[in-house]
């Protein structure tokens, strides 16, 4: 049996924007409100900037020191269509694409270079900001949903589970995004 030391232990982690309490209350209860599949747990609803995956604690590290150097600025952000993705299985809400802030494609595509900057591959796929409600659920019609104004200050970095094996989720460090000296 091969044992686990510190340079081979494997972290699950990705950068995110971490709703406040208002927001998470208001996606728990749209989440529980609809039908199929189940629920994503209050705790794990998130925003994906990038997504790392299982990673070295050298990495992390690394992914620590680059995210430090971000410099991004504060915005608002505006959940209001709810939709899902059919070949992943999940509903989700995500911003209005013509509402979208640039500063929030701006901030993933920062994060991404840092995943490779680390020795992390980034995401191939484009960036689609949403938040996943439900798993192993139909997508549901697209529609006009009423949340709370996410005024995102700042992002995260998550490991979701212990040690590469599914769990709860932590946030191991988060970063404040710049405000406006207007």
């Amino acid at each position: 049996m091969d044992e686990e030391t510190p340079a081979t232990t494997r972290h699950r982690v990705f950068f995110a924007l971490w709703p406040d309490e208002a927001l998470r209350d208001g996606l728990a209860r749209l989440a529980r409100s609809l039908r199929g599949g189940r629920p994503v747990p209050r705790g794990h609803l998130h925003l994906t900037l990038a997504f790392a995956g299982l990673v070295t604690a050298e990495q992390v590290a690394c992914l620590q020191r680059a995210a430090a150097g971000v410099r991004a600025p504060a915005f608002t952000l505006r959940l209001q269509t709810l939709g899902g993705f059919a070949r992943a299985r999940v509903a989700h809400v995500a911003p209005d694409e013509q509402d979208l802030p640039p500063a929030l494609p701006e901030l993933a595509g920062q994060l991404n270079r840092a995943l490779v900057a680390c020795g992390v591959p980034a995401e191939r796929r484009g960036f689609r900001p949403h938040v996943t409600l439900r798993r192993d659920a139909r997508p549901p019609r697209p529609r006009s949903v009423s949340l709370p104004e996410w005024s995102v200050d700042r992002f995260v970095l998550v490991e979701s589970g212990d040690r590469g094996r599914p769990g709860p989720y932590r946030v191991l460090a988060e970063w404040l995004l710049q405000r406006s000296t207007e």
